[in-house]
């Protein structure tokens, strides 16, 4: 755990060099300002919060530090969604979807060959890491 001050701390001294500083320090607060105690983000909600201010590239890097193990903020994951149900999918069911050709998933029960226009990357925050 860390608390919002030393978080931001952090991020002043370990990726202001970046010029991130500014886009991590919305999008924490925009993540803490959440009801959910683990909400669920897509790329488009953080490049709304920063409201075109920062670059695609320095949100990325930005997501990529609040992943970080040093600061586990946010965990990336995969969504896949088929007649409006969402199932969540591993890397490695991804890895092995591209290696067959199709997606199985046990839940679904058959082989999905255009899986791929169904995937989503979202980007779950566990907001109990950062102590106010």
């Amino acid at each position: 755990m860390i608390s919002k001050t030393l978080l931001f701390q952090k991020i002043e001294s370990e990726v202001a060099h970046l010029r991130i500083d500014y886009c991590c320090k919305e999008i924490v607060e925009f993540i803490l300002s959440s009801q959910e105690k683990m909400p669920v983000f897509s790329y488009s909600d953080f490049m709304s919060v920063v409201d075109g201010e920062c670059s695609i590239e320095q949100i990325q890097l930005c997501l990529n530090f609040l992943k970080s193990t040093q600061v586990k903020l946010l965990e990336q994951q995969y969504r896949y969604v088929d007649d409006d149900v969402i199932y969540n999918v591993t890397a490695e069911d991804l890895q092995a979807a591209f290696m067959n050709g199709a997606l199985s998933l046990e839940d679904r029960g058959y082989p999905d060959r255009d899986y791929q226009s169904k995937v989503y990357v979202v980007f779950v925050a566990d907001k109990a890491v950062i102590v106010e």
